[in-house]
């Protein structure tokens, strides 16, 4: 957001990047909760299976995070041109229908 501040309107990709970043870290921050609630009420042996999950959940949400932080500018003019072509002609070309 400090980077493009209000242009970030018009860059529908680098929005959803963003957007999909900030629901993986949200939903992050919701299973360390309950892994933590499930830790205090019953100690980190009891909810060892917890904790795992929120392992591998926390490696897969945080390497789509900074996939998508490492995308956010990335150059989609090709997935552009794709949706204008199929705007312009109102059907995929390649569609077989």
């Amino acid at each position: 957001m400090r980077k493009h501040g209000k242009n970030i309107i018009g860059k529908q990709f680098a929005s959803q990047r963003m957007a999909d970043s900030m629901i993986d870290l949200f939903a992050l921050a919701c299973v360390l909760g309950r892994v933590s609630t499930a830790v205090q009420d019953r100690g980190a042996t009891e909810a060892a299976t917890e904790i795992e999950i929120l392992r591998v959940f926390a490696g897969q949400a945080l390497e789509r995070a900074r996939s998508n932080f490492e995308q956010i500018d990335h150059n989609d003019e090709l997935v552009k041109s794709i949706a204008a072509h199929a705007l312009e002609v109102e059907r995929f070309s390649w569609d077989n229908l």
